[in-house]
């Protein structure tokens, strides 16, 4: 079941209508990865874009919300693409994250970037709309569906 459709249909090809994965992590929402695909390519992907974060340099950890979500959404692969020089790109099978990654009680799965592959760096598609993941386990409203308001009062 998802919340909004993130395939549009023309005949019998399907195509993934970009959008960012989000999860409410420190206190704040948090953009974790894409699901999306390449400029060239209509096949959905996971996709992790870093520029100057603290940490990306030998492992990258995504939690398993994102993971499955994009499992459930016929992504097959998960990409890590370095969008500053040197630029680098890696990617891995979803199916293998979680054997050659670390499982930490923080709810992710810390992966080194050794374990996956270098291929030739590409663009994918921009992502406009967010897609929060985990909104009701962390007490935040779920901001993904219309909810109907409770009332200020009860009936006479």
């Amino acid at each position: 079941m998802s919340l909004v459709s993130e395939f549009r249909k023309s005949g019998t090809e399907s195509q993934v209508e970009p959008v960012a994965l989000s999860i409410y992590k420190r206190g704040k929402d948090c953009i974790i990865a894409k699901l999306t695909a390449f400029l060239d390519d209509s096949e959905s992907i996971l996709a992790i874009a870093v520029k100057n974060q603290v940490g990306t340099s030998e492992m990258v950890s995504l939690p398993v919300v994102v993971i499955d979500y994009a499992q459930r959404h016929d992504a097959r692969w998960l990409y890590w693409r370095r969008d500053r020089y040197p630029l680098e790109m890696r990617r891995i099978l979803l199916g293998k994250v979680r054997k050659e990654g670390y499982l930490q009680r923080d709810g992710e799965i810390y992966l080194p970037l050794a374990s996956m592959e270098p291929v030739p760096w590409r663009q994918w598609e921009y992502a406009e709309r967010v897609i929060h993941l985990d909104c009701e386990a962390e007490g935040k409203p779920d901001l993904n569906v219309p909810k109907q308001l409770a009332l200020a009062f009860e009936g006479a």
